[in-house]
């Protein structure tokens, strides 16, 4: 009888030294699962760049925007760059609204007090001066972009004017002639710079592409004028033939 009682003490200790070594590792096991399913992808430009090379369609990008993290770079020089390799305007906002949501959530830092500099330091430091280029930068390269600008051509117009209306009407119609809208580009240019540089880089581009309107507007001007007074001179000469025969 003793020996029975033994027993099914040795068994009672091994099958709780068993239950309490299995225990933790199935909630680790739990633990560990959760943590993988709560793990959300994260894209950047990279992966959007890969979906639109792959021809995905445009909603199901979008879509993966919306449900991914994102940790996008959207400077100036990355909008350019994803435009150019076949990105959409409807895509890049997205990420914009992606990143701006992204850093919204991003945990709010108490700021540390900080001791304030004597005041004879404060006074000799100079004021910060934002870098965003002077108006000589902005005019420079206004000018330059809008010489490498397409859409500013006015010939065609200028030979209809011509045409119909000869020199006084195309004198008139350069007259009247203003500079081309910026394009989406240039916009994008002077994005979050000086209001100096700005300012040079509107002036360089209405002046430039005023200019280009003007010249292409001229040539076709000049040439349906020749090209009415042609036809007005052979409408008479055949009118002349047509009285001398009768």
């Amino acid at each position: 009888m003793r020996n029975w009682r033994f027993l099914k003490f040795i068994t009672g200790v091994v099958l709780a030294a068993f239950l309490a070594s299995t225990v933790p590792v199935a909630a680790l096991g739990v633990s560990v699962a959760g943590t993988t399913q709560d793990a959300q992808t994260v894209l950047n430009n990279d992966d959007v760049l890969q979906m639109v090379a792959a021809n995905l369609s445009e909603e199901l990008i979008l879509s993966q925007i919306r449900s991914s993290g994102t940790a996008f770079e959207l400077s100036v020089t990355e909008i350019i760059h994803l435009s150019t390799n076949g990105v959409s305007d409807t895509i890049i906002t997205a990420m914009q609204t992606a990143a701006s949501a992204s850093d919204t959530a991003q945990p709010v830092v108490t700021p540390v007090a900080e001791v304030p500099e004597p005041a004879s330091a404060a006074a000799a430091s100079p004021p910060a001066v934002p870098d965003g280029g002077t108006v000589a930068d902005g005019l420079l390269q206004g000018t330059n972009m809008a010489k490498d600008s397409s859409g500013t051509g006015k010939g065609g117009s200028g030979f209809a004017v011509g045409l119909v209306t000869g020199f006084i009407g195309t004198g008139i119609g350069y007259a009247l002639i203003g500079p081309a809208p910026l394009s989406t580009r240039a916009v994008l240019e002077i994005q979050n710079r000086s209001n100096a540089y700005q300012q040079g880089f509107r002036e360089g581009w209405e002046k430039e592409t005023k200019s280009k309107k003007r010249s292409s507007f001229t040539k076709g001007g000049v040439i349906g004028s020749l090209v009415g007074i042609a036809a007005v001179v052979l409408i008479y000469q055949a009118q002349e033939q047509s009285a001398y025969s009768y």
